[in-house]
């Protein structure tokens, strides 16, 4: 069985891109990771990108490798992480880190009024704990 030059190319360009894509997962899953003040939890973003990673390769295997997962599509995925880590990492997180601090304006500025809401809600409880402490 002899398989198409597109083809062919195909096999060796999609698990070059899924390298690419897993550098992007990388660093989208970067700031999650920073937030995380615990070890375990910070172990749990690790093992849910590995998860994914391993998804996509047996994803690329099946599809790409008609149901086989050869070892120069792990060299090519690899490469694909290479390439983006040297060429486009900087661009991509300096992009996602100005993302991340956007949605955080956004959401400390849509829980300001809730903020100001619990001090208010502080004061009068404490008068009220003042006031029955008299009885």
């Amino acid at each position: 069985m002899e398989l198409s030059i597109s083809y062919q190319l195909f096999q060796l360009l999609l698990p070059f891109f899924g390298g690419v894509a897993a550098g992007l997962l990388y660093d989208i899953l970067g700031p999650f990771r920073k937030l995380s003040r615990r070890g375990f939890t910070k172990s749990l973003w690790d093992a849910f990108y590995w998860l994914l990673c391993a998804v996509m390769l047996f994803s690329i295997g099946l599809w790409a490798g008609q149901g086989r997962l050869r070892f120069m599509m792990w060299v090519l995925a690899g490469l694909g992480a290479v390439v983006y880590s040297l060429l486009l990492r900087r661009c991509f997180c300096l992009f996602v880190d100005f993302m991340a601090s956007g949605v955080g304006y956004i959401v400390g500025s849509a829980a300001m009024p809730v903020k100001i809401l619990q001090g208010y809600l502080r004061k009068f409880l404490l008068f009220l704990k003042k006031g029955f402490s008299f009885l």
